[in-house]
């Protein structure tokens, strides 16, 4: 998800034929945005799972300078930062 002000675009990856179905929209382009990635984890270990989702995102995301991953199972919301 992207956000910025009223706009947004939102995309999700959540059916089994793995399509990637996304709605929203800006009107003009935007020099820097703020990415917001929300992976589920079902049957992997957390630590693979952050190793996974951090992989992809460098490849992904190549121009952002920073990459945050916050565990939303812990209390206090602990930000591991990885970049």
């Amino acid at each position: 998800m992207v956000e910025v002000g009223s706009s947004f675009i939102t995309c999700s990856v959540t059916d089994h034929d793995a399509r990637v179905r996304c709605k929203g929209r800006f009107e003009q382009p935007l020099d820097s945005v703020e990415v917001i990635v929300n992976v589920l984890q079902y049957g992997l270990a957390k630590k693979e799972l952050v190793r996974i989702t951090a992989e992809c995102a460098r490849r992904s995301f190549q121009g952002s300078s920073s990459l945050g991953i916050e565990d939303l199972e812990i209390e206090q919301k602990d930000l591991i930062q990885l970049g």
